[in-house]
């Protein structure tokens, strides 16, 4: 996964990396872990396409890294704060 965004980087080719970056994200069998590696990964390059390519490329991948992201943060921590009321319980 992280090798078809890495590609689409190199290649300069955001059209593409936007797409394939919401694709990834949004497999069924995703695991959660291989999404986060795929942001954390795309979000290193944010300085670099803002500077070499300017900010409408910039704010286009901004724009799709917050819609993979939204909503998942929150259930992240509904299930964090779940797992401490049961501790808390027992």
């Amino acid at each position: 996964m992280k090798a078809v965004i890495e590609r689409c980087y190199e290649a300069r080719d955001y059209t593409l990396l936007n797409s394939s970056v919401t694709l990834l994200s949004k497999k069924h069998g995703q695991l959660k872990g291989a999404v986060q590696a795929i942001v954390e990964q795309v979000m290193l390059w944010l300085n670099d396409v803002k500077k070499s390519d300017g900010v409408e490329k910039w704010l286009e991948l901004i724009e799709t890294l917050r819609g993979v992201t939204e909503g998942k943060v929150s259930s992240m921590l509904s299930l964090r704060s779940a797992r401490l009321s049961h501790m808390i319980i027992r």
